[in-house]
């Protein structure tokens, strides 16, 4: 394994923590403005 796939493999798995994180955080904003509206 190069210096370089591991740094992609290492990126893309930060990338997807961070998606995921996201779309969670995204799906609790929802929940609190519908609970709110």
């Amino acid at each position: 394994m190069s210096i370089n796939t591991i740094f992609i493999d290492k990126f893309s798995k930060k990338s997807h923590i961070f998606l995921n994180y996201g779309i969670k955080k995204k799906r609790l904003f929802t929940l609190f403005f519908v609970h709110f509206d």
